[in-house]
């Protein structure tokens, strides 16, 4: 730019004839005085000239774009209110030779150009220009800066970006996922909880019922005791009827009247006959249906029903089986499966119970029904008595009838032989009755065994339903992690490929932007110099620091590991206490440093922001420049560091993987040393300070999940900032091309309406 408004320097002059000639500056404008405003000239001043003087030619000609005035006017910033003597100064020599001077006849122009603020406001321009170039120079290099560090990142490293953005991605899936499923489990085991509750009232309700039917059946039996105290009773009645008949053979009475006694005995004997009969045939009916009812019983409760438990239990063991089979290859939709089936089982096992309540109702029927039927019995039986204490009279009154008994002797032993029949009917359904008794307690038995055998099964669903959901958990929170980092990883791969595209782009673009660099000046090299080096020492030092802290981590993890091996140790000798009060101790302290390292490298990363900062005002600031070599030297230097803390930031990241892995393992250990404390015959007491040590292992592993949660995130954060800040960039430089290629086009119309 410097040669082209040179160009306007020693334009030919016009001579008079008393001046020798001499270089003077061409005006371009004008400033006036009242306004402050710069016109431009488009043509000479037309003046009043003598006679004597040649014509003149036109030397001014309108500018291409007629709207380029209003670059130059005062609004447009790039002339200030500055006002000077310009005719006191001396005129500014051309920095090369003056153009030729191809019309010889022109006037001179001295006599009516005068020394305005023309020259000036080229200088303006041009420092306007200079400026504008070294801004997008700054620019320039703030994007080779930008590239170049992002080209000097290990591959390594950029995979494992991608990779930890797209396992972070998948974290958060997976952990709303692990949410939503962990509260339809916890409903599931709610719900499986109110049932159980509820089938235990059910069973206690059962319970006491039969204790309720048990009592009645004790009542019952206290009145078939009477029973046979009363039947007792009729044997020694009969036994004294035997006796007063030798005292009937004694007797003499008369036959006709004994003989009416007789028939009308023989009437009311043929009368309890029948009702003997109906008796019998009642409870033979009785019996039948009794027998087949209990044989039904039998047949459901001991076979279809045992035999439908023992295949439920047998399905549920195969399944159990596959279940612990498949936990080794973890599917959520098998676990779902496998949880569907479970609730199914559940509710075939409240079919099962419902069936077994309707049975044991039935039972409850049966019983009432027996009663009944005891009752029955019980009128019969004092129906008998009635009889028996009629015949009893009867007989006294024979005893006056001696001799009209001794004639109905033969009829007197019939109706003892029938007695006799009577008795052994009373006995036979007192027989039947205990049977009955006994069947029914055994029926009874029966049903409470397979109450208890249900209440068994059920408790082992439900303890086997808690420890698969508790595997489910285990395995969805290890898969997940998995697929948390492997998604986090392939994303940030993705998002780095990206990145090296549009890197590869800005490296086009800057590769042309290249060309200006030269042409810029050294100034205050020292001070630019002093200024780096000294950031970069500081950086160096930051650097060692970390090394150091770095260093102090993997001490402090070979204590750890020295630690766990001494609490192995002790859990194995049971002194446990002071041991892992001290580990957790030294956990958190590791957890500190841990997180005072993060601090120290976002500090660094800041500082090295600083620096790129910095530098980038050092590039902008129009004072100075730098040359290729020392730019090249300070970046290699920038990307080195940049390098180096990449690396530290990877090594730390892969160090607090190694120690949530070491948290992981260690929490297996405790969980496999508390499942033995449970096995072995050991106090209680030992068995919850291991669970509640157990307890503060997980919260620490928690807590460190959750910092390296956050370190990624923060990591993640930073990335979208430099592409947000590249993309910012990128848009700068456009405008910034923009506004060289508006500027080149106004200049060279410029040299163009100049030249013309």
């Amino acid at each position: 730019m410097v040669l082209g408004f040179g160009s306007l320097l020693g334009s030919p002059q016009g001579r008079s004839q008393a001046e020798a000639p001499r270089p003077e500056f061409t005006p371009i404008g004008k400033r006036s005085g009242s306004t402050s405003s710069f016109q431009v000239y488009h043509s000479y001043p037309q003046e009043q000239k003598t006679q004597t003087s040649p014509p003149r030619r036109k030397l001014f000609r309108p500018l291409a774009d007629s709207n380029l005035a209003a670059h130059y006017s005062h609004d447009s910033g790039l002339f200030d209110d500055t006002v000077e003597d310009f005719e006191k100064l001396s005129p500014i020599r051309p920095q090369r030779s003056p153009i030729a001077q191809r019309n010889r006849r022109s006037p001179d122009r001295h006599d009516f150009i005068t020394d305005d603020s023309g020259g000036i406001a080229a200088r303006q321009s041009e420092e306007t220009i200079k400026e504008l170039r070294s801004e997008n120079y700054g620019w320039k290099i703030k994007y080779k800066e930008l590239i170049r560090s992002l080209e000097n990142m290990p591959a390594h490293e950029r995979e494992v970006r991608k990779e930890n953005i797209e396992l972070k991605e998948k974290l958060l899936s997976s952990e709303n996922k692990l949410k939503e499923s962990q509260l339809e489990n916890e409903e599931i085991i709610q719900a499986l909880k109110s049932e159980r509750n509820e089938l235990t009232a059910k069973v206690s309700e059962l319970e006491d019922y039969m204790k309720h039917s048990e009592v009645e059946f004790d009542v019952v039996m206290k009145q078939n005791d009477e029973f046979q105290e009363r039947i007792h009773e009729l044997e020694a009645a009969i036994d004294t009827l035997h006796q007063t008949e030798a005292t009937i053979q004694q007797q003499s009475q008369s036959r006709e009247n004994t003989e009416l006694q007789l028939q009308k005995l023989s009437t009311e004997l043929d009368k309890q006959q029948e009702m003997n009969r109906l008796l019998a045939s009642k409870n033979e009916n009785l019996e039948m249906d009794l027998s087949e009812k209990t044989d039904n019983l039998k047949e459901l409760n001991n076979k279809a029903k045992i035999k439908d438990l023992e295949y439920e239990n047998a399905q549920l063991s195969e399944e159990i089986s596959r279940i612990r089979a498949k936990n080794s290859q973890y599917d959520p939709e098998a676990q779902h499966y496998e949880i569907d089936q479970l609730k199914q089982e559940n509710a075939q096992l409240k079919d099962n119970v419902k069936k077994y309540l309707n049975n044991f109702k039935e039972l409850k029927d049966k019983e009432v029904e027996h009663a009944h039927q005891i009752a029955f019995y019980e009128l019969e039986f004092e129906k008998a008595e009635k009889e028996n204490e009629k015949l009893r009279k009867e007989i006294k009154s024979l005893k006056a009838h001696e001799s009209e008994f001794a004639e109905s002797e033969v009829n007197n032993r019939e109706t003892h032989r029938k007695l006799k029949e009577v008795e052994r009917a009373n006995k036979e359904l007192i027989r039947k009755l205990e049977n009955l008794q006994s069947e029914h307690a055994a029926d009874k038995e029966q049903h409470y065994k397979e109450l208890a055998e249900l209440e068994r099964v059920s408790l082992s669903k439900e303890k086997d339903l808690a420890r698969f959901k508790a595997e489910l958990e285990n395995l969805q929170n290890s898969v997940s992690e998995k697929t948390e980092l492997r998604a986090d990883n392939v994303h940030l791969s993705n998002q780095l490929e990206a990145s090296w595209k549009e890197i590869a782009d800005l490296e086009n673009q800057l590769s042309e932007l290249r060309i200006t660099q030269n042409q810029l000046k050294s100034e205050k090299r020292t001070e630019v110099d002093y200024e780096i080096e000294s950031l970069i020492r500081k950086l160096k030092n930051d650097l060692t620091d970390l090394e150091r802290e770095n260093a102090r981590l993997k001490t402090l993890e070979i204590e750890n590991i020295k630690l766990k091996q001494q609490a192995d140790k002790f859990l194995d000798d049971r002194e446990l206490y002071s041991d892992n009060i001290e580990l957790s101790e030294r956990l958190k302290k590791a957890e500190s440093a841990r997180a005072a390292a993060e601090k120290k490298v976002s500090k660094m990363e800041l500082d090295i922001a600083d620096l790129q900062e910095i530098v980038e005002e050092l590039y902008t600031r129009n004072k100075f420049s730098l040359h290729d070599n020392e730019s090249t030297e300070l970046k290699k230097e920038t990307f080195q560091a940049d390098n180096n803390i990449s690396e530290k930031l990877q090594k730390e990241l892969t160090d607090a993987y190694d120690l949530v892995q070491t948290y992981e393992s260690k929490m297996k250990q405790l969980e496999k040393e508390v499942e033995k404390i449970k096995q072995s015959p050991e106090s209680s007491t030992i068995e919850q300070y291991v669970e509640f040590q157990l307890k503060l292992t997980r919260d620490e592993l928690e807590k460190a999940n959750a910092q390296l949660k956050s370190t990624e995130e923060k990591y993640k954060k930073e990335i979208t900032e430099l592409q947000t800040e590249k993309q910012n960039m990128d848009i700068e430089l456009l405008k910034a091309k923009s506004n060289n290629k508006d500027l080149n086009r106004q200049l060279e119309a410029l040299i163009k309406s100049y030249r013309q």
